[in-house]
């Protein structure tokens, strides 16, 4: 057995200590929400239903044009109230939940409103007069 003394790790004194929020800019401030203001408050949408807390409650009319100009219109006003946040971006993901929940029927409905958010996607992708990459 040696008789050397096992080296030990020195104490890091609170001075040596880097801290990272010095180094990052400052995040952006965002508007708050107000205390109990849900998304549902947020971005009132005529196929939520607040009471079941289901981002998409809607029964087909069995007019499939019909329904496809609904979800047409319903895809517009979705689109419209966007303002840029991941709150709104999350929406999107939860719709298609509750669609999928809803059943495995397609029906106008959806066909219409997710035709618009297809070409939307589109739009911004590829064209560089509409914003998008070319």
């Amino acid at each position: 057995m040696s008789t050397a003394k096992r080296r030990t790790a020195v104490k890091i004194q609170g001075a040596n200590i880097v801290q990272l929020a010095d180094y990052r800019s400052p995040a952006p401030r965002r508007p708050k929400r107000k205390k109990g203001e849900s998304v549902y408050e947020l971005y009132p949408m005529p196929f939520f239903n607040v009471r079941k807390r289901c981002f998409w409650d809607v029964a087909p009319t069995g007019n499939y044009a019909a329904d496809c100009e609904t979800g047409h219109a319903f895809a517009i006003e979705f689109l419209k109230s966007c303002d840029g946040t991941w709150g709104w971006a999350a929406l999107v993901r939860w719709i298609i939940l509750d669609m999928i929940k809803a059943g495995p029927e397609t029906n106008g409905i959806i066909v219409g409103f997710m035709g618009v958010i297809g070409d939307a996607l589109a739009t911004v992708m590829t064209r560089p007069d509409q914003g998008g990459a070319a």
